[in-house]
């Protein structure tokens, strides 16, 4: 799916971070070309209440989840 955005000028970028109340989220963006984006926060669970392959996967099905959103893209 990446290369097809790139193609039509735009960018997907996906982190984990903390929101303002101190939420571990995914924060991500949907960028244009043109300045155009469009952007969220996706709730993780907290890091201490799981070993660090679950947390992988928390991310990791959070970065997917996020983009099919913002995208439409059907996941599959």
């Amino acid at each position: 799916a990446l290369p097809l955005l790139g193609r039509h000028g735009l960018s997907f970028t996906a982190r984990p971070t903390t929101n303002k109340t101190g939420a571990f989220v995914l924060r991500y963006e949907l960028r244009h070309e043109s300045g155009e984006r469009i952007r969220g926060d996706y709730p993780l669970p907290p890091p201490q209440s799981m070993g660090p392959q679950d947390l992988g996967s928390a991310i990791t099905y959070a970065r997917r989840y996020a983009l099919t959103s913002v995208t439409g893209i059907a996941p599959g």
